[in-house]
């Protein structure tokens, strides 16, 4: 081509030994091609240019595949596109009569070092053979041929290159020779047996996964890869799942909760349902923790599903759970026996422990706490005073005012219910609760003479609440004082006897919340029957 001639013209000018270019020719058909052009310099003994060496290599082929590759393995295909390719002639014998320089960059030979050695003293033992046969040689006929091999470096190392090769023939069309051109292809090689190596490690880790693992198309949602472990779960063939959409493989009992999943993850890209029922090709319900997430693959994005059986912890956790509930069933039932066994040795004070006990836990629920703290305040509170079953019924029952002695006695029996209930394994911390329920915060409560902190919080609203209900009820020696005098006594009492956040909390159940104490009779005296019954009792 014209455009072409002048860049030809300029290598022949620079009188370099050897040169390469790569230019474009008309044929006599009117079609223009793509040709390597290697030019060397032939001279005189006296340093003359004799005449020039042209050889010529149609590569229109190579040019049109190269664009092909780039645009369909961009992935892991580099192509240099400014790098010169080593061109190497043989004679028929397959030894290297001319190389060009560029051979010294690709493998570190001097072209002085290779000419008038085999071409297959420089390549990989185990591809001479490729390389030695007849049909690409070109014996039986003038085939261009291309193959990857590995080529022997100065410093005995092998390189992968791509070789292009054509055979030369003579006027009678035998073969004379072999033109061939290399190109550095170690990157690419590298590269592609790292993405099969990656891909290899990826599909064993996934077929030998315990947990289901899905590919789908972000696109469609349609499912490209399924792994053993789903399919066993799920009972389906993996023909079974591919091409489906993951709602329309119908172990999802609801549709429209796999559609929404969809959604989600294309606007988010993550999901995770911690308890999800998918349903067997058998119609079994199984329950899985289901994560997707969704993350690109060259130029797509795919969505990956990680589905876990979680069908035998979630049993085993309803048995632990029933185990528990039985566990504490039974504690209650014991608790229950136990106060039952108090109340009969001081029939004036039956109620009293359950009355607490459901004030206390009003008290604790107006404070924020949880649910299993409120069940241990429960417990606590119906059990305060079992220690009682040491001291003497007749003091129990005494209808007078105690004396100084009488009292001591009767103060025991706070660590009498402590030594009993820690003996008991609790799944809370009911013995220091009932130990604590008659501490004051300034220092003055017994046993201990705990002072602030050092009281727990279910002590400190275990104490509040039997204040309360010990003056809004009839004792022996006495009748009730109130409930209005019960929570001045609170008042009065707020952060020097009692905690102030508690009490609070008990004024407002009082006066905002409507509470009142539960009604029961209790034998040879009048029945709390209200709040304002007690109070003017």
């Amino acid at each position: 081509m014209a455009q072409d001639q002048a860049k030809v013209a300029e290598l022949l000018a620079q009188r370099v030994p050897s040169c390469h270019t790569r230019y474009r020719y008309l044929r006599p058909d009117g079609e223009v091609v793509w040709a390597d052009l290697s030019l060397s310099t032939i001279r005189s003994r006296g340093g003359q240019i004799r005449y020039f060496l042209a050889q010529l290599a149609e590569v229109t082929d190579l040019e049109e595949s190269r664009a092909s590759l780039r645009q369909s393995e961009a992935n892991y295909r580099l192509i240099a596109e400014n790098a010169l390719d080593v061109v190497v002639r043989t004679n028929a014998a397959g030894m290297i009569e001319w190389i060009s320089p560029s051979v010294f960059t690709l493998a570190g030979w001097t072209p002085a070092e290779l000419i008038g050695n085999p071409m297959l003293t420089v390549i990989h033992p185990d591809d001479q053979a490729q390389f030695s046969r007849p049909e690409l040689a070109g014996s039986q006929g003038p085939a261009a041929t291309r193959m990857e091999m590995r080529l022997r470096t100065s410093e005995g190392q092998y390189r992968w290159v791509s070789l292009f090769r054509r055979p030369l023939l003579d006027a009678l069309g035998r073969v004379t020779g072999l033109v061939a051109g290399w190109r550095d292809v170690q990157a690419e090689v590298e590269a592609r047996q790292a993405l099969t190596a990656s891909e290899l490690s990826y599909r064993m880790l996934a077929d030998n996964a315990q947990d289901g693992i899905l590919i789908l198309e972000l696109a469609t949602g349609r499912i490209t890869a399924a792994n053993p472990y789903i399919c066993a779960l799920l009972g389906f063939t993996k023909e079974e799942l591919l091409d489906k959409q993951l709602w329309e493989i119908g172990a999802f009992a609801d549709k429209q909760l796999a559609l929404n999943a969809y959604a989600e993850l294309q606007e988010k890209g993550y999901i995770r349902y911690e308890d999800l029922p998918l349903t067997t090709k058998a119609g079994l319900v199984k329950e899985v923790e289901f994560v997707s997430n969704v993350y690109r693959v060259g130029d797509e994005e795919v969505i990956q599903c990680n589905i876990r059986d979680i069908s035998d912890r979630k049993a085993a956790e309803k048995r632990a759970e029933q185990y528990q509930q039985d566990t504490l069933q039974s504690l209650e039932e014991i608790v229950a026996s136990l106060v039952m066994l108090n109340e009969r040795r001081d029939p004036y004070t039956a109620g009293h422990e359950s009355r607490v006990a459901d004030l206390a836990c009003a008290i604790g629920r107006e404070m924020g706490l949880s649910d299993h703290e409120l069940q241990g305040l429960r417990i606590s509170g119906m059990v305060h005073d079992i220690g009682k079953f040491t001291i003497p019924a007749e003091i129990l029952t005494k209808p007078t005012q105690l004396s100084a002695e009488e009292m001591a006695l009767m103060r025991t029996h706070v660590r009498a219910g402590h030594e009993v209930l820690q003996a008991i394994h609790f799944p809370w911390p009911v013995a220091d609760s009932v130990l604590h329920h008659h501490e004051r915060l300034d220092g003055s409560g017994y046993p201990q003479q705990l002072v602030g902190d050092q009281i727990s919080l279910l002590g400190r609203i275990l104490a509040v609440a039997d204040t309360v209900e010990s003056m809004a009820t009839n004792r022996p020696y006495r009748f009730a004082k109130g409930l209005d005098a019960a929570l001045a006594v609170l008042e009065e009492g707020k952060a020097t006897l009692y905690d102030p956040a508690v009490v609070e909390a008990c004024l407002r159940l009082f006066r905002e919340g409507g509470y009142s104490l539960p009604v029961q009779g209790i034998a040879g005296l009048p029945p709390v029957r209200s709040l304002g019954d007690a109070a003017a009792g």
